[in-house]
């Protein structure tokens, strides 16, 4: 039985999640009246990653990143970036401590739901142009400029500085 202390990333409320069957991920909602936002709480290696949740559809996109999959949780606008206490990105991702040119909130990837049932995914850079140490985002080898939108697709590469993630989408 694991016990953590989490914060909301919607409404920052601090409370304490109980994993009593040591499952690898739960789903919880917050306890805050005014929220009550469900959140994908993943118990791995001790830490706790939280991102606003709504149960991926078969035509949602996730990221493979050091062999685990990071799904995007919901429709519209879902922020990545580096895991942090203090990060309230929708997608956390454990780069290691010493890895600073990650911004917690990095890039986003927002999911288009279309016509007959068919959905698109566009990225766009979200770091803080004035921090100059803070990598780009690259797509396929190319570098994303700040006004830059760029339709993923399947088994695209995304990276910032010696880290790379595969973009895939759930079919």
């Amino acid at each position: 039985m694991q016990k953590k202390k989490i914060k909301c990333p919607i409404c920052h409320n601090t409370f304490e999640v109980t994993n009593t069957n040591g499952a690898e991920q739960l789903i919880v909602v917050c306890p805050t009246p005014s929220c009550s936002s469900k959140l994908r709480v993943t118990f791995a290696t001790g830490e706790t990653v939280l991102t606003r949740s709504k149960e991926p559809d078969k035509s949602s996109g996730y990221i493979l990143f050091d062999g685990r999959k990071y799904s995007l949780l919901h429709e519209g606008v879902n922020t990545v970036g580096r895991e942090a206490d203090t990060s309230e990105a929708d997608v956390q991702l454990p780069f290691p401590e010493e890895i600073r040119y990650v911004s917690r909130i990095h890039f986003a990837i927002e999911q288009i739901c279309l016509k007959k049932g068919k959905t698109k995914f566009v990225i766009c850079d979200l770091r803080d142009a004035q921090k100059i140490e803070k990598k780009p985002t690259l797509v396929n080898g190319e570098k994303l400029d700040k006004i830059d939108k760029i339709v993923l697709s399947h088994g695209d590469t995304i990276e910032i500085g010696e880290f790379k993630m595969t973009f895939n989408i759930n079919r």
